[in-house]
C-alpha cells in the first residue's frame, strides 16, 4: 500500500509487476471537523496552516503572494517567520491548538496549502493540511498533483511544482479566489477522503492478497 502513486516509480520494477499494490492517501476524520459556514467578507481572506523548519510548505511563497495582493488578508499559523519581511496584511499567530484556529478557519475564503514540494524532489502528495481545510469546506491553493484528485478538482488550484510557481500564475490564483469568495466546498465532494473510506478501501486490498496468495498456494 502506497500514500502516493509517485512512489511506485521508486520501487524495482520487478517488484510492481509481481505484487499488488494499491495507492491510498492519507485520511481525514472528516466527522471530528465542523462544515463551516462561508464567510461574507468585504475582501479575501486566506489561511496559511503550518510548522517550523518545512521549507516545502513554501510559507516564503505565501509572503510573496500577500505582497502582490496588498488589499488581501493573510493568517499564518503555525511558523513564526522571525527571519522574514512580513507584509502589513499578514497576521503571524505562531503555534495555535485546533480550537484556537477554528475562528480563522471561519472566517477564512481560501486555504494555502503546500507550494515547494520540489524542495523536496517530490510532485504529489496527500498533506493532512489540505483535508483539514477541506474538512471544514474551505477551497485550497496547491502546488503539488494529489493523489486522491488525480483529475484535480474545482475546489482545488492546482499550480505547477517549480520555485515561481506562485510569480508566473498571479492571475489565476486571483481568479481562483475570487471566484471562490463566500462559497464552500460542498462535504459529499470529499466523502472519499473519510477514514472510514480509507479503512475499508485497505480491508478490500488486503482480502484481495490474502485470496489471491492462497489460490498461489503461498
Amino acid at each position: 500500500m502506497l500514500v502516493s502513486n509517485e512512489l511506485k516509480e521508486y520501487l524495482p520494477r520487478k517488484f510492481v509487476a509481481s505484487r499488488p499494490t494499491i495507492t491510498i492517501g492519507n485520511s481525514i476524520a472528516l466527522g471530528e471537523f465542523p462544515e463551516l459556514p462561508a464567510p461574507s467578507n468585504p475582501r479575501p481572506r486566506l489561511v496559511f496552516l503550518g510548522s517550523e523548519g518545512h521549507p516545502w510548505h513554501g510559507v516564503d511563497k505565501v509572503l510573496i503572494l500577500a505582497k502582490a495582493f496588498p488589499e488581501w488578508h493573510f493568517d499564518i499559523i503555525g511558523p513564526k517567520l522571525e527571519l522574514f519581511s512580513v507584509p502589513s496584511n499578514v497576521v503571524v499567530h505562531g503555534f495555535l491548538s485546533r480550537d484556537a484556529y477554528l475562528s480563522l478557519m471561519a472566517k477564512a475564503d481560501v486555504g494555502i496549502g503546500t507550494l515547494a514540494l520540489h524542495r523536496k524532489r517530490m510532485n504529489e502528495a496527500s498533506p493532512l493540511k489540505t483535508r483539514e481545510y477541506l474538512a471544514y469546506g474551505l477551497p485550497v491553493i496547491i502546488g503539488y498533483r494529489d493523489s486522491d484528485f488525480p483529475s484535480g478538482a474545482p475546489f482545488l488550484l492546482e499550480l505547477p511544482n517549480h520555485e515561481a510557481n506562485v510569480n508566473e500564475h498571479l492571475s489565476n490564483i486571483e481568479k481562483f479566489v475570487l471566484s471562490w469568495m463566500g462559497k464552500r466546498v460542498p462535504r459529499h465532494l470529499i466523502a472519499h477522503l473519510d477514514t472510514s473510506v480509507k479503512e475499508q478501501q485497505r480491508l478490500e486490498f488486503m482480502r484481495a492478497v490474502i485470496q489471491a496468495m492462497r489460490r498461489w498456494g503461498r
